[in-house]
This record gives structure tokens, C-alpha cells and sequence, in this order.
């Protein structure tokens, strides 16, 4: 133990151990201790995490941080709800057409377009046409757009979506 960390264990904390057990279900049933992987990185911050022995009796913890980052910040993987809300009526005015909108099709749909200059105060600049990663970053991912979509799809009146049915016929 580091000799600055001495007072905070002196305040009845303790580290938080890096062997604690995270047990997982495996595939056939059993409880196993889950493995961490090391993030391989030239990152030389270091975090301790002090927990107290009694959480009811100190319900704070203690996160020391030591030496300063030398890379930039993950890019954000979670849209904020209000700038989901902002995509959803977006989406509105596109009524039946919604349920065959794919993340590539939105981008084609003017109205669709024009409202996102809208909301995002651009006024055509310099020919740049806007995406929605200009809303939010994690937004570039399609996939992530695509289930925006699909929530958005079941919002929508039962007469106006596919019934999608397979059958075989056989003909003769």
C-alpha cells in the first residue's frame, strides 16, 4: 500500500481488491469468476478506489487519481434521451413512409434533412450537408440508428405496418 493512501485507510476504507469476485453464468449453467482483459495502452493514470468497511455507517468512497491521461476520451456511446426525443420528431413528419426508413434512406428524405439544419442552427454552410453524427457523436453508428428506427416503428398504427408472412406452395 502507497504511503498517501495510509489516511484514508486511517477513515475506515480499504481498497477495493482486483481479484474480487464477479461470478458469470457459463454457457452449461455453472458460476464462474469472471477474467478481466488488460486494456493495452500507453496511458500511465492510475485510479485507486477506496470503499468504506461500512457502507450504512460512511456512504462515501474515496477515487485517488494519479498522473495525467495521454489519450483523448472514448468517443460517447449512448445517445442523451433528449437529443433521442430531438430524432424521433425528426422523424414525424415522415408518417407512413417510416416503415420502410433504413438509416441510409432518412438521409435521402429532404424534410428529414432540412429539420436537422433546423435543429441544429446550420444554414447550409459551405455546401456541407449535415449527418447525424452532427447531432451526436455515436450517432455514426448505423446500427445504433437502425434500433432508434425499429422504436420508432412500433409506435406506428397496426394498419400501417407489413404483415410479413412465408409460405410454400406447391405447385403442380
Amino acid at each position: 500500500m502507497r504511503i498517501w493512501s495510509t489516511p484514508a485507510m486511517q477513515l475506515c476504507y480499504k481498497p477495493i481488491l482486483p481479484k474480487a469476485a464477479h461470478l458469470h453464468r457459463q454457457a452449461d449453467g455453472k458460476l464462474k469468476q469472471g477474467v478481466l482483459q488488460k486494456w493495452t495502452h500507453n496511458c500511465t493514470t492510475k485510479f485507486n478506489i477506496y470503499v468504506p468497511h461500512n457502507l450504512v455507517a460512511c456512504l462515501h468512497i474515496i477515487v485517488l487519481c494519479s498522473n495525467l491521461h495521454s489519450h483523448p476520451p472514448p468517443t460517447p456511446v449512448k445517445v442523451p434521451t433528449p437529443l433521442v426525443d430531438i430524432f424521433h420528431e425528426l422523424l414525424a413528419p415522415m408518417k407512413w413512409k417510416l416503415i420502410d426508413a433504413t438509416p441510409h434512406w432518412i438521409y435521402l428524405d429532404t424534410a428529414f434533412i432540412q429539420g436537422l439544419h433546423k435543429v441544429l442552427g446550420w444554414d447550409f454552410p459551405d455546401g456541407h450537408n449535415t449527418t447525424l453524427q452532427d447531432l451526436h457523436p455515436s450517432l455514426a453508428n448505423l446500427d445504433h440508428v437502425h434500433y432508434l428506427l425499429a422504436e420508432e416503428h412500433t409506435k406506428l398504427p397496426l394498419e400501417q405496418c407489413y404483415v410479413c408472412c412465408a409460405e410454400t406452395h406447391i405447385i403442380k
